[in-house]
Formats: structure tokens, sequence, C-alpha cells
């Protein structure tokens, strides 16, 4: 059920980027519904977009529009009191963690955290990403083109090469490897060789 006919006083968002976007609770409850169906609510990630919506959890009906409502009400509380001011996504899903937990969804609201995390691990790859390739184009930076002993990086084709294995590591990490695998190689705790190849166990 669309929540278009809800009305509000919240126009806009600012995006981790800048812009500035019409507000849209549609996303609001898209996300907590997310966090609802993961698993056994076990405080996994959500990865994959999940199209069902919860009816309910552990045998008690679930309004997720109510849900979605008391977070839009609570931002609203907020620029009532901060007039002026234009919301942020942070301050939005701030306001969802806080109202789950509210309404007694702690773990639902735990499983919002760490989806939350893990798109701010990939925004952070995508941002090392483009410095990596950055460094591949620069032909005073020799540090990153010796990484490899068999590919001469100051030739074209080794460019190349490493464009692709560079991008290839990128996306595996971000669409093949399990989070929770993803989070233990960036903390240290594995290591994973040949991360450019589609073997990600």
């Amino acid at each position: 059920m669309s929540l278009e006919a809800q009305s509000t006083t919240i126009s806009q968002v600012i995006k981790r980027d800048g812009r500035v976007v019409p507000f849209d609770a549609n996303k609001i409850k898209s996300a907590i519904n997310k966090a609802f169906l993961k698993g056994k609510y076990s405080g996994e990630v959500v990865v994959w977009p999940l199209n069902d919506e919860i009816k309910s959890l552990d045998g008690k009906e679930v309004n997720l529009n109510g849900i979605t409502g008391a977070v839009v009400l609570h931002l609203e509380d907020y620029l009532k009191n901060n007039p002026g001011q234009t919301l942020t996504i942070e301050q939005v899903q701030d306001a969802v963690v806080h109202t789950l937990r509210g309404c007694g969804y702690g773990k639902v609201a735990g499983s919002y955290e760490n989806y939350r995390a893990h798109r701010t691990k990939i925004r952070e790859s995508k941002s090392t990403l483009s410095k990596t390739l950055a460094q591949i184009s620069d032909p005073d930076d020799a540090d990153i083109k010796r990484d490899n002993a068999n590919v001469n990086g100051q030739a074209s084709m080794g460019s190349m090469l490493m464009y692709g294995q560079e991008a290839a590591k990128d996306y595996n990490f971000k669409n093949l490897l399990k989070p929770e695998h993803a989070e233990a190689f960036l903390n240290g705790y594995i290591y994973i060789h040949k991360r450019n190849c589609g073997f990600v166990a």
C-alpha cells in the first residue's frame, strides 16, 4: 500500500552527495520493510531488494504504514523545533532507528543499522576505486603499477589490464562477497587472494 495519500509538511531531503530531492515516505517504508523481512531478524544486512510486505512478526501484526507515519511525525516535530532546516538522509535514518526501537522492534532496528553500515562501506569502496583508477592513469605514480610483477603497468595494455582488475575487485566486493565476509576482509580478519576473480570463498 502506497503512502501517497499521507500528507506531510516535509518537502525535501538532502542526499549524501549534496543533492536536494523530494521527500518520499514510501522509501522509508520500503527500507523498514526490508529490515523486517531479513531472515530471522538476526541483525544481518539486507543485500537484495525484497518485494513482499511484512504482515506479522512473532504472531503480532506489523503496521508498516503506522511505523512509517511515526517516523514522519518524528521528523516533522524536529523541523518544527528547527525552522528553516532541510532534513538530511542521515537524520531520516536516525529517525527510523529511533522509531523502530520505540515501537519495540530492537532487532529490526539492528538489522536496519547493519544494512546502513554496509551501504556506507560500499560508498567508501566506490571512492577508493576512483582513487585507484586515477593512480593507474597518473604517469608519475609508479607504485601501484608495480603491484603485479607479471604486468607492465607503464604500457598501455598493462594499464588496461589493471583497470579491469581493479573494477572486477570492486564489483566482486560489492556484489558477490557476503557482507559479513566483506566486513571481515576490511577489518583484516581474513585475506582473499585474487579478489578480481569470481571466487569469493
